[in-house]
């Protein structure tokens, strides 16, 4: 199972939202991409293509990015983090198609909670 962990921003949000992924599958690899054009690359790699995949949004600017990698991003699960709750940001994000969706604001403990129970459903009878 591939876990990648798209963030640009290296400071609290990123790295609150890092600690609480580690947090949550302890020893399960995570892949830290911090460009739209580092991600972009991983998601060109079918081979190696990711389950799960934790994107952090600093802007809308950014998202509008991400949307341009929507095709890369349909057979993936993903937890979307918004940078705000503005319901222009929501409906874009919603393009995603996320499984989960926050913003930077909300309790990041839920997207440990979401994502342990995606990778206990990836490979059932497993604990993560």
């Amino acid at each position: 199972m591939g876990l990648i962990f798209y963030s640009t921003d290296g400071n609290q949000t990123g790295k609150k939202v890092q600690e609480v992924i580690a947090k949550a599958i302890p020893g399960k690899k995570l892949e830290l991409l911090e460009s739209i054009e580092a991600l972009s690359q991983r998601l060109q790699q079918p081979l190696r293509k990711p389950d799960i995949a934790v994107l952090h949004v600093a802007s809308r600017q950014e998202l509008s990015s991400l949307l341009s990698l929507n095709d890369y991003l349909r057979d993936l699960r993903l937890i979307l983090i918004l940078p705000d709750r503005d319901a222009t940001t929501v409906a874009e994000g919603h393009r995603l198609r996320p499984r989960f969706m926050s913003d930077c604001e909300s309790d990041h403990e839920e997207i440990g909670i979401v994502l342990k129970r995606m990778v206990q459903k990836s490979a059932p009878g497993l604990s993560a």
